[in-house]
């Protein structure tokens, strides 16, 4: 029932124990300034002075949270006839309360839980039993974040992207590559991979978390009244307490283990769902903001400019294999083939491979001399640089949700994973070149006077933005999960070779487990 459906002495008397259990709490942590749980006697003397530090702050805050609580509580008696006014010094003296009572407890927790999955195990049984009702609790917790919407809203947004991408497909009007496509393969996969990889951390960490709660099992008992409670060593006769002391010393350690594994996971379960959600929103959004028929209308204003390198024909990469085409003089005009663009990866490899030529003569003007360039033919260089930027961000996202790489337990305390690389000096140094060239834009529709060689040139702006493509694309094309890697398998039908990729994520977390493992072998 809502608090404030109660009589004012029973709203009163809840209040009352919230502000006696944090002023016991906050004394107790005064008086030992460390968690009384745990004596810090293994603890080396660098991270004593930083608990010290921390624990000295927390407890200047919770002062100040408490005596605010406490003038609220005191104005109490004199606003009974006042509900507004009593309903708000009610709840604010109730909600500092119980911040107080939070962080409090969590300062206990920090240490206690230090000591019982980090240090070694306690020897005192009284103490195992605690750690392994620890561990229960822990556990619980775990399970029930492991199953959080955000990761159903990550794997449907996967699945999304990749109806979209299927019907690219179906609307794709080929161009002489079809489904052949490897860059579109590609994409496919990884975008594959990364949905996989959800439910193969999870499983791991709900599997973990199984173990840890089945150890656990044996320690609690169902009484008569159908409540289950925690067993105390004065409720066991002495065989019982024999096997318990047995199971504790043999196995409390692994279960530890187990509980600290599991966390791990769900901790990069947790970075692995944000991260597939916010690329795969992107992904969404720029398909929404219509970027690719864009990006195609700008080429197609570029290839009318300069029939002479639309007609001619497109280069084939020496690595593709299976494009199917009748000979080698009928290939595939560049015009013809800015006609037949569809989706993400299809753009990228076109800005990378066959529309280079295009890109880099803008009509009969030089692109060292901006200043010279028709200014659609300007504006629509700039809108195509920018959007490439765009695209390079999708691919560094894609391949960090492939790679893994990032996941490092840099801490057997604090345990820490770090998302994508947030260092992308190439993206900044384009979106520069693409600000100044806008710049000029600006100036020569307002006819302010342009010096010459005041602005970067179209050239270098291409070869800055093609190092992008192919950084994009050398990085995509090699993402490997170090043991389980997004590998290719090349098969021979009728005479035609064709690229299948495959990947197994079920075994990554046995990956991340064993870097986990040599990271805490390492600190003993």
């Amino acid at each position: 029932m809502p608090l404030d459906q109660y009589s004012w002495q029973q709203q009163v008397k809840t209040l009352e124990s919230y502000l006696t259990r944090a002023v016991l709490n906050l004394q107790t942590l005064e008086r030992a300034q460390v968690s009384p749980l745990h004596s810090l006697k293994q603890t080396p003397n660098a991270s004593k002075e930083l608990l010290s530090a921390e624990l000295e702050q927390s407890i200047e805050q919770n002062r100040m949270r408490l005596s605010e609580a406490l003038k609220y509580y005191a104005s109490l008696a004199n606003l009974e006839g006042k509900p507004d006014s009593f309903a708000h010094a009610r709840d604010r003296s109730l909600a500092l309360a119980s911040s107080v009572v939070t962080e409090t407890e969590r300062c206990f927790e920090r240490p206690f839980r230090w000591r019982l999955l980090e240090d070694p195990p306690p020897a005192d049984v009284n103490n195992r039993l605690h750690a392994v009702r620890y561990l229960r609790e822990g556990a619980q917790k775990l399970a029930a974040f492991a199953e959080r919407k955000n990761y159903d809203l990550a794997v449907d947004l996967s699945q999304t992207v990749l109806a979209n991408r299927a019907q690219q497909y179906k609307a794709s009007n080929g161009g002489g590559l079809g489904e052949k496509d490897e860059s579109r393969k590609l994409w496919d996969a990884t975008i594959q991979y990364a949905t996989n990889l959800l439910p193969a951390l999870r499983e791991q960490a709900l599997l973990l978390v199984q173990s840890v709660l089945k150890f656990t099992d044996p320690f609690y008992r169902t009484g008569r009244d159908g409540i289950t409670r925690f067993l105390r060593v004065e409720d066991l006769n002495e065989f019982e307490l024999t096997g318990m002391q047995a199971t504790l010393e043999e196995s409390l350690d692994a279960a530890r283990l187990q509980l600290q594994d599991a966390e791990f996971l769900a901790a990069v379960l947790d970075i692995h769902v944000r991260e597939t959600i916010e690329a795969m929103n992107l992904i969404l959004t720029l398909e929404g903001e219509g970027i690719i028929e864009e990006m195609t209308a700008d080429l197609r204003l570029l290839a009318q400019h300069d029939p002479k390198t639309a007609e001619q024909p497109i280069m084939i990469p020496n690595h593709v294999e299976d494009w199917d085409h009748p000979g080698p003089y009928s290939l595939i005009t560049i015009g013809k083939r800015i006609q037949s663009l569809t989706g993400f990866p299809d753009i990228i490899r076109f800005l990378h491979y066959e529309g280079k030529l295009l890109l880099a003569n803008p009509g009969s003007a030089s692109p060292d001399r901006p200043e010279q360039i028709p200014l659609p033919l300007l504006r629509a260089h700039v809108r195509l640089l920018r959007q490439t930027v765009r695209l390079h961000t999708v691919q560094r996202q894609l391949t960090w949700l492939v790679s893994c790489d990032g996941y490092l337990p840099l801490s057997l305390i604090e345990r820490t994973a770090c998302g994508p690389c947030a260092d992308d000096t190439g993206s900044v140094g384009v979106l520069h070149t693409v600000e100044a060239l806008e710049d000029l834009i600006e100036a020569r529709e307002s006819s302010r006077p342009v010096a010459a060689g005041a602005f970067p040139s179209l050239r270098d702006a291409w070869e800055q933005a093609q190092e992008l493509i192919r950084e994009g694309e050398r990085r995509l094309s090699t993402a490997k999960m170090r043991g389980c890697a997004l590998v290719s398998t090349v098969s021979v039908s009728d005479g035609k070779t064709s690229t299948v990729y495959g990947s197994d994520a079920r075994g990554v977390p046995h990956y991340l487990l064993m870097n986990r493992k040599q990271a805490r072998d390492s600190h003993r």
